[in-house]
C-alpha cells in the first residue's frame, strides 16, 4: 500500500473521548475512596504509540464547551503531542452532553479487571462524517486513516 506523499499528518483518529477513573493500589472499587483520573479512548491510546515515536497525529473528537472534563482531556492531548480538532457542543440541561465515563477496577490475585462504562449522554456520539472538516482531512492532510470498533 502506498501512502500520500507530503502529508501534515501520519495518523488521522476520529473518536469519542472520555476520563477513566482507577481505584490507586489496586483496590476494588467498591471500598476505594481514591481513584486516579485518565483521560482516554481506545483510539487514541493506540496512536499515542505513533505520537510518541514522533509521527504527527491529530484527533478529531467532539467537546462538551465549557467543561472542565474537555480542558482535562485538552491538556491530556497535548502532553501525549497530538494536534486535536473538533466542534464544541453546549451541555444543554443536566441531562444533555458529557464525555463518557469509565470505572477501571484493574482486578488484584483471583479478582479479575472490570471496566464499567457510563456513555449516557455522550458527546461523542455528535462527531458526524458530515463536519466540513472531514473532507478537507481525507483529500489533504492525512496518510493513513485509523478506526477502530470498539
Amino acid at each position: 500500500m502506498k501512502l500520500k506523499e507530503n502529508c501534515k499528518y501520519a495518523l488521522l483518529v476520529p473518536t469519542s473521548m472520555g476520563v477513566r477513573i482507577t481505584p490507586v493500589n489496586g483496590q476494588p472499587v467498591h471500598s476505594s475512596d481514591t481513584y486516579t483520573m485518565y483521560a482516554t479512548s481506545a483510539e487514541t491510546n493506540v496512536a499515542s504509540v505513533a505520537s510518541f515515536l514522533g509521527l504527527p497525529v491529530k484527533v478529531l473528537t467532539t467537546f462538551v464547551k465549557g467543561s472542565p472534563i474537555a480542558q482535562f482531556i485538552k491538556s491530556n492531548l497535548k502532553s501525549r503531542n497530538m494536534d486535536f480538532e473538533g466542534p464544541e457542543v453546549e451541555q444543554g440541561d443536566p441531562w444533555g452532553f458529557r464525555h463518557q465515563f469509565n470505572i477501571a477496577d484493574s482486578g488484584y490475585g483471583s479478582r479479575g479487571p472490570r471496566v464499567h462504562n457510563d456513555r449516557a449522554g455522550e458527546v461523542g456520539r455528535t462527531l458526524n462524517v458530515k463536519t466540513s472538516i472531514w473532507k478537507e482531512y481525507l483529500e489533504l492532510k492525512v496518510c493513513r486513516l485509523f478506526i477502530s470498533r470498539v
